[in-house]
């Protein structure tokens, strides 16, 4: 695993591609109760609540490093379009910030999600700050 002193703002995460399930979106709304999310997609497959993606910065940042001691501090989230049920999509993410405050070292991570035809559907902007070294 790099070490927190090796991440560099602008740094390329990589991408992750794969499908949003029917079972992805129950198992959410089992683990969270109700949810209301409407909508279709323009090829009519119904929408799943975009904030169950919210996490997949995890599967591109842990690859290289570590959230041993890193809390999830903050998230944003801006919609553009259906996260659409049914259908693969890709995840792309880098390194946009990172800074010490108070001794502690935060890293914010952009992670943005596209459909099939490669047009955004939800960008997350998370900040981990980590709490031990």
């Amino acid at each position: 695993m790099a070490e927190l002193d090796e991440i560099q703002i602008n740094e390329d995460l990589g991408q992750v591609e794969y499908e949003i399930t029917r079972q992805d979106v129950e198992r959410f709304l089992a683990s969270v109760g109700p949810y209301e999310y409407e909508g279709r997609a323009e090829t009519g497959a119904p929408c799943a609540p975009p904030i169950m993606i919210g996490n997949d910065y995890l599967k591109l940042y842990k690859k290289k490093y570590s959230t041993v001691g890193a809390l999830h501090a903050r998230l944003e989230m801006e919609v553009f379009r259906c996260l659409p049920c049914g259908q693969t999509v890709v995840t792309r993410g880098k390194i946009i910030d990172k800074y010490t405050k108070r001794g502690k070292t935060s890293v914010v991570i952009l992670t943005s999600t596209f459909n099939q035809q490669s047009e955004a559907i939800v960008n997350f902007t998370i900040t981990l700050t980590y709490v031990v070294f």
